[in-house]
């Protein structure tokens, strides 16, 4: 499948916002982690942030709007986040079935842990997400399931 589209048609909870680059300059990228503020609760930036916003999904959505190979969108871009769906992601660390997914403070990134003891000082987990379906290995799909 392709990053950040749904795997099924499980029920699923997307919601719009105003995307923002990353402090460090990390565009807003598909199937990567946003966080918003109550500062600005309708933008929502890439990484570390008050309150998890959702992983960015619809790339069909982009395609006629500017979206790179690299599957990353130009700032201020209106878009999706997922906060309850079976969400495709690739995650920077081997999945197992089960696993909780925690996202990179600086890159928005997903990554699978063991459990929530095992998530690094980096990273943020995500309540109630776990990987589920099949195992996959460093920088392949992955199904994330977010409730």
């Amino acid at each position: 499948g392709l990053v950040g589209t749904f795997y099924d048609d499980s029920a699923r909870t997307v919601a719009p916002y105003n995307l923002k680059a990353a402090s460090g300059g990390t565009l807003p990228t598909i199937g990567c982690a946003f966080t918003t503020s109550a500062a600005a609760p309708h933008d929502a930036t890439i990484g570390d942030g008050d309150v998890f916003a959702g992983i960015l999904v619809s790339p069909h959505e982009y395609v006629l709007n500017g979206l790179a190979p690299s599957l990353e969108l130009a700032e201020n871009t209106i878009g999706e986040l997922a906060t309850k769906g079976h969400v495709i992601v690739v995650s920077e660390t081997a999945v197992s079935v089960g696993y909780v997914a925690a996202y990179n403070k600086t890159t928005g990134k997903i990554s699978a842990y063991a459990d929530a003891a095992s998530v690094p000082n980096t990273h943020v987990q995500i309540a109630g997400a776990k990987f589920v379906y099949e195992n996959a290995a460093v920088g392949e799909v992955s199904i994330l399931e977010l409730n």
